[in-house]
């Protein structure tokens, strides 16, 4: 998507939905509905694979806006930093195609949050999974997960506390196959 496309697509969104509620705990899944704009594709007609790491990012800036915490992360000085992605494709979306994007916070450990994020076309399948690891910064320097949780007073809850998120990156199947193959 161009320079100026993006950033318009971006606001409309973060304004039309700047009074929704914040859920109870904040690691319950956000919903997304988006559709494939002409400006999205590439040469083999289907969403490019760099603009679903910019709806994954559209994403993790919304999760922040929904539970209220994005203008309190500016003031007090927070960064969110990707310090990795680790991306699945599955099935292509086509242009003009609506599909849902899905962010939820997964995990998280002394150091790192672990955000899982799909892709779900029209026909109710799994397009691609992608597995973010952030490191939340405090004027410049890695804060623990722990201090970042209490600064902002965040209910959370271990989506599958059994599960480590290296377990969950190999065995990703099992959200795949939830939805129709």
């Amino acid at each position: 998507m161009n320079v100026t496309v993006w950033p318009i697509r971006f606001w409309l969104w973060m304004w039309k939905n700047k009074h929704n509620k914040a859920p109870d705990l904040m690691t319950e899944p956000l919903w997304q509905s988006f559709r494939v704009l002409p400006t999205d594709v590439d040469i083999n007609m289907h969403l490019n694979n760099a603009r679903y790491l910019r709806f994954m990012e559209m994403g993790r800036w919304s999760l922040l806006a929904r539970n209220k915490i994005l203008k309190k992360a500016f003031k007090k000085k927070y960064a969110g930093i990707v310090a990795g992605i680790n991306m699945r494709y599955r099935r292509s979306i086509k242009p003009f195609e609506h599909f849902q994007l899905v962010t939820q916070i997964y995990d998280w450990d002394e150091k790192w949050f672990y955000l899982r994020q799909f892709f779900i076309n029209s026909k109710d399948q799994i397009s691609a999974v992608g597995y973010v690891r952030i490191v939340f910064l405090k004027n410049g320097r890695a804060v623990k997960s722990q201090q970042f949780i209490d600064d902002f007073q965040l209910k959370l809850q271990k989506a599958d506390p059994d599960t480590t998120f290296t377990e969950l990156i190999t065995a990703n199947d099992e959200l795949i196959h939830r939805y129709k193959s």
